[in-house]
């Protein structure tokens, strides 16, 4: 009896630490125009977080803006630009003010994370077209409604204060964490703190967040496939 007791006492807490285990950290570092950025995000939407198994309960997914116009590091005068011009400083705020507005949430398949891979385009290299002004409002109107996202709300954050500051925030956080995006090491990711860079960021995702989680994982924790090299540019 005492045994029994025993290992069902036991197995109540392997259960109670593996629900209340820490989620792991998955930070993004880039630039929503590079290839190398958006398709990493295209990819890891839809092999982990749509198509995988459990990642989407384990993960926090966070997405940070390198700024200036050679990759950061930035100071007080270059922080307010990025490599490919305004135009990706706009797709830049849209991105986090989605991230802001609608953050994820583990028990929820869809989510702001959606709208950052919708935004990416199509195989993940369209919004490295959109170099057109008004070119990135109108496709994340776009997303916005096909991700369930409030356009008004999104808008109105991207085009005021809140998506300034949202941006000022990510790129001097991104730089004072010393990230420096320069090919050939991009793009760039952290998982609980450690960094993989270049190709290597593409390789054995969801074997890296699942074995980064304390918890007992979900049953065949993983990503449908590996996340992919990115696509030929058209």
């Amino acid at each position: 009896m005492k045994m029994a007791f025993r290992a069902a006492a036991s197995l109540a807490l392997l259960a109670s630490t593996a629900a209340t285990a820490p989620l792991v950290n998955l930070e993004q570092f880039g630039m929503p125009m590079c290839p190398m950025t958006s398709t990493w995000q295209y990819e890891f939407y839809n092999n982990c977080i749509l198509h995988g198994t459990g990642i989407q309960q384990i993960v926090n997914y966070t997405n940070n803006i390198v700024g200036g116009t050679h990759g950061g590091p930035v100071t007080n005068t270059s922080w307010n630009s990025s490599f490919h011009g305004d135009v990706e400083i706009v797709a830049d705020k849209y991105q986090l003010c989605a991230e802001t507005l609608h953050p994820y949430e583990p028990s929820q398949a869809h989510s702001w994370i959606e709208f950052l891979s919708c935004l990416t385009g199509q195989d993940g290299i369209g919004i490295c077209t959109l170099y057109a002004k008004g070119d990135v409002t109108k496709h994340a109107e776009k997303c916005a409604l096909t991700s369930g996202l409030s356009w008004p709300s999104l808008q109105a954050c991207a085009e005021g204060e809140q998506g300034a500051a949202l941006f000022k925030a990510s790129v001097f956080y991104t730089s004072d964490e010393q990230i420096k995006y320069d090919a050939p090491d991009i793009p760039v990711i952290r998982i609980n703190g450690k960094i993989y860079k270049g190709l290597n960021a593409y390789s054995d995702i969801g074997e890296r967040v699942c074995g980064a989680y304390t918890g007992a994982p979900p049953a065949g924790c993983g990503c449908h496939g590996n996340v992919s090299v990115p696509h030929k540019l058209p």
